[in-house]
């Protein structure tokens, strides 16, 4: 076996490796005695045609993680394709360890591929050893040569990670995100390019399976090894997907596709609020990931109640940069410092006040401006008029308006047995704006028939949807299937934070087991706990989006009898739950309103009310087919609290 870290790995360098590991440590160089921010970034996008690695979109992540990072204050080194060879893997981790100094915040992210392979000193129950894949590393090897020397084994990290934190100490702390999956099938199917992994174990031919694997729900990485004792230094594990788990990319709404938790964790880590733990961290990670990757859990070990970033945790505020196209005083165009990881879309509306007004002050906004274009991390908005570039530098920019992005869906209508209801269904869908007919890479959904069974597909997984009994509505029932996935997952994206909103919601049950994530066991007695802790009184709706597309009210429910809530500064409410399958991952939204909301008749008649509400059009033309508009959110928050439900 090899160790990522030998005990001599830094005091026996030759003159040719100190030379390489200078030229690498510009990035991670120590600054006198004071703590810094590092990062090593393993980022592999493309591994060599013959290896039989699929290509990945790692280049995606190493552009998101290093300006996140770097919004942070981390000095950042970057291991990319053919220069994160094991080798230099190795060399790159020892030179990191040399250079940290006590108090440290050490960030290690790896995208790229992950896999399995014969674990040869027992230490597994399940006989296998977790892995990352470096550039060279072989996909296919007999065990009988081969013993992991161009992989990085899961005991090798733990050999780091030990050393690491007592080079750390007390104040210093160590984060691995490991962006890939181990769970081998061996697909190689077009469908499967996105999933990070997916190869069969390196295994002797006479390996017996254990059943151990499909029992583990963590990452599969710890053995044991990665417990803190004393004064060593707070450490954390954030994995994409549980050892028994695919580790698919996922898609922002521009189309760029990124790593799963690489994604969800900058996205996280944009919204956080100082002083916030690594659980709450988690929770939001979860959350993001349950919109956009429903079918996997991401996984997180080590010290999970301890501060992000020991405290430190930088929360930039919103700038606003005038763009100037010519050589003048005015300008109408203008950069805010907040984009897509913060929820902001093209067509979304700001409005710009003072700085030294109060915020929220309708009364003294200066203009109005709608988004033209976002990235990650920044929009470009067009104002009603233009201004001095001497009053632009002097304004806050608020969004007032959430717009929720590239909502419609691409449809890819596959292997019909029954050529009138393929071609009923292509009609069906040129008739609603929501879905779109489009090629199997560009498609959201895909639909096959053969004689009576119709299959509704997850393109980005490969996971049947849903299973419907072809009849003469069929063509009907697929779209209205597609339209509930498609309204689910805009709900599920839709997050509106306002300062008047302090409210919390939590399911209780008896004898539960404190997790990070809430496992909610069916059939046993539940209680919805709601409590206000804001000095405002507000008014609280409740709608449960399941993952087959179902959206159920909870709270106000006319058939039970429970009225819209309203909560007291400071109150508390328990209201008993009565929990069903399906099993799975649910999410709850909570609409918090100043006056009273009435969420069961938006949605219970398809957005087809008298009732004014900005709420109205967002059902209403989801359930049209129709994308929805700008919402407008001035007085609506809008929060998430997800959850497992288990047997």
């Amino acid at each position: 076996m090899y160790s990522l870290l030998l005990k001599s790995s830094i005091v026996f360098l030759n003159n040719q490796q100190k030379i390489w590991l200078m030229w690498l440590g510009m990035g991670l160089s120590a600054v006198g005695w004071a703590a810094e921010k590092r990062a090593l970034l393993i980022m592999i996008a493309q591994y060599p045609n013959a290896s039989g690695w699929s290509k990945l979109n790692a280049q995606n992540d190493r552009m998101l993680l290093t300006q996140t990072l770097k919004n942070q204050g981390f000095k950042i080194t970057v291991l990319s394709d053919q220069q994160a060879t094991a080798d230099n893997i190795r060399k790159a981790c020892a030179l990191l360890l040399h250079m940290t100094q006590p108090g440290d915040k050490v960030i290690v992210g790896y995208s790229g591929h992950g896999q399995q392979l014969f674990d040869l000193d027992g230490d597994e129950t399940d006989q296998l050893d977790e892995a990352l894949v470096p550039y060279d590393a072989p996909r296919r090897a007999d065990m009988k040569m081969y013993k992991g020397q161009k992989h990085i084994l899961d005991d090798d990290i733990g050999v780091f990670v030990q050393q690491m934190k007592l080079k750390l100490g007390g104040n210093g702390q160590l984060v691995l995100l490991l962006d890939c999956c181990h769970a081998g099938t061996g697909a190689r199917a077009d469908a499967q390019a996105y999933l990070r992994g997916g190869a069969l174990p390196i295994i002797p031919s006479d390996f017996k399976e254990s059943s151990a694997l499909q029992q583990q729900e963590g990452s599969g990485f710890d053995d044991g090894n990665f417990s803190t004792r004393g004064q060593e230094a707070t450490f954390v594990l954030f994995a994409g997907a549980a050892a028994s788990q695919q580790n698919y990319e996922v898609k922002n709404e521009s189309g760029v596709a990124y790593g799963a938790l690489s994604y969800a964790f900058c996205e996280a880590l944009y919204r956080l609020k100082k002083k916030e733990t690594y659980r709450g961290l988690f929770g939001q990670i979860s959350t993001i990931l349950l919109q956009k990757a429903p079918f996997q859990t991401p996984t997180i070990e080590g010290n999970t109640d301890a501060e992000v970033l020991g405290g430190e945790l930088i929360v930039a505020p919103t700038t606003v940069e005038a763009l100037i196209e010519k050589s003048t005083q005015y300008c109408r165009k203008v950069r805010v410092g907040v984009g897509e990881l913060a929820g902001v879309f093209k067509n979304a509306v700001f409005q710009f006040s003072p700085k030294t007004s109060a915020r929220g002050d309708s009364t003294v906004v200066m203009v109005k401006g709608k988004v033209i274009s976002a990235d990650a991390f920044g929009a470009i908005v067009e104002l009603e008029r233009e201004l001095p570039l001497a009053i632009i530098k002097e304004l806050r920019a608020t969004e007032t308006e959430k717009a929720f992005g590239e909502v419609s869906k691409g449809v890819y209508i596959g292997r019909c047995s029954d050529t009138q209801f393929q071609n009923q269904l292509k009609i069906k869908i040129e008739g609603y704006p929501l879905l779109r007919l489009s090629s199997i890479g560009a498609s959201a959904y895909s639909i096959s028939q053969e004689g009576d069974n119709i299959k509704l597909i997850d393109c980005a997984t490969q996971r049947v949807l849903d299973s419907l009994v072809k009849t003469e509505d069929a063509d009907e029932r697929c779209i209205e299937r597609l339209l509930a996935f498609t309204r689910a997952e805009i709900l599920r994206r839709m997050e509106i934070l306002q300062d008047f909103c302090k409210v919390e919601v939590r399911l209780e049950q008896s004898n539960q087991v404190d997790t990070v994530m809430p496992s909610i066991k069916i059939k046993v007695p539940t209680t919805l706990i709601v409590t206000n802790k804001g000095t405002q009184p507000v008014y609280v709706s409740i709608a449960d989006i399941q993952p087959d597309g179902f959206i159920n009210v909870i709270l106000p429910n006319a058939s039970r009898n429970i009225l819209p809530l309203r909560l007291a500064p400071s109150e508390t409410r328990a209201l008993p739950l009565a929990i069903s399958p399906p099993l799975g991952f649910e999410m709850y939204k909570i609409f918090v309103t100043p006056s009273s909301l009435d969420l069961s008749v938006l949605i219970n008649t398809r957005g087809e009310t008298t009732l004014e509400h900005p709420l109205k059009q967002l059902f209403y033309k989801t359930y049209r087919g129709e994308a929805p508009v700008a919402l407008d959110i001035s007085a609506l928050a809008v929060l998430s609290y997800s959850f497992k439900i288990v047997p």
